[in-house]
């Protein structure tokens, strides 16, 4: 019986690569356990490259600002690839996989201010394919003075408070942040609450029973603004302390967000003259 010989080939996808790999391996194993077979030669696989000098960058096409990522791979220098791959992965999951003959990439026509996950491999002139790269992230950033709203917006109750808080943007680092409010969801009448390089605030102006609304954007030194994370306003009401009781001498269990408790009568039966210090955040 004639021995499992591997005819050459040219394959441009690292999966599909691999898995050709692997029946090749697996049928060179069955030839050694027949008589008269010449076994295949199995053949280490190549350790994987090196992501180097990967960069976000934006450039304009017209009136629309654009993201490009350019990304240098490089292989083990004992290793002789005649083709690399790179591996581009959305935050929502999403990917594509580039080519290049020497490494050098660039990936133009994505989304300005995002996260993408990048990863690499190649072929060696056996045609056999390393393993992915360790993944390397890179944001796309905007030009100088063009902002991004955070990622994260949200409005959480606390007793006689609304708690904030936001993640912000990578691609705006040195951001800080105008937080804006309003009684109803009324953007145009709403009024500047706070500025802040933080990314949470305690708001305890507020009213029992009353829902408020809240905005916020980024804000640089020199005065730019991004859009706003959301034109429709993010709302809370505050817990009111008799939401706490459920009938004299038992109280409902609630995070209280920052704030001291004091002198205050929960119920007939119930704790009074509370004096204890609650230090935890909320959330609810």
């Amino acid at each position: 019986m004639e021995g499992i010989i591997r005819p050459p080939r040219k394959i441009l996808d690292p999966a599909l690569s691999r898995v050709i790999d692997d029946i090749y391996e697996r049928l060179g194993s069955l030839s050694q356990a027949i008589p008269g077979a010449r076994a295949a030669a199995v053949l280490e696989k190549p350790s994987p490259p090196l992501i180097t000098d990967a960069r976000g960058e934006t450039y304009m096409v017209g009136s629309t600002l654009y993201s490009g990522i350019y990304a240098t791979v490089e292989a083990p220098a004992t290793a002789n690839p005649s083709m690399f791959f790179l591996r581009v992965t959305t935050e929502e999951g999403r990917w594509s996989t580039y080519t290049d003959t020497d490494g050098s990439f660039s990936i133009l026509n994505l989304p300005v201010g995002r996260l993408f996950k990048l990863n690499a491999a190649y072929k060696d002139e056996t045609n056999a394919t390393s393993d992915w790269s360790a993944t390397l992230l890179v944001y796309t950033k905007g030009k100088s003075g063009y902002l991004y709203p955070p990622l994260e917006f949200s409005v959480n109750r606390g007793v006689g408070s609304l708690f904030l808080r936001w993640a912000p943007n990578p691609a705006s680092q040195d951001a800080h942040y105008e937080v804006w409010k309003h009684t109803s969801d009324d953007l145009a009448n709403a009024e500047l609450l706070t500025t802040t390089k933080g990314n949470m605030f305690l708001d305890v102006e507020v009213e029992d029973g009353v829902e408020y609304f809240y905005w916020i954007r980024s804000v640089d030194e020199a005065g730019n603004k991004s859009a706003w994370f959301s034109t429709a306003g993010r709302s809370g009401i505050p817990i009111d302390v008799g939401e706490l009781v459920l009938e004299p001498g038992i109280i409902q269990t609630y995070h209280l967000a920052d704030l001291s408790v004091t002198s205050i009568k929960l119920a007939i039966g119930a704790v009074t003259e509370a004096k204890t210090n609650w230090q935890t955040h909320l959330l609810y």
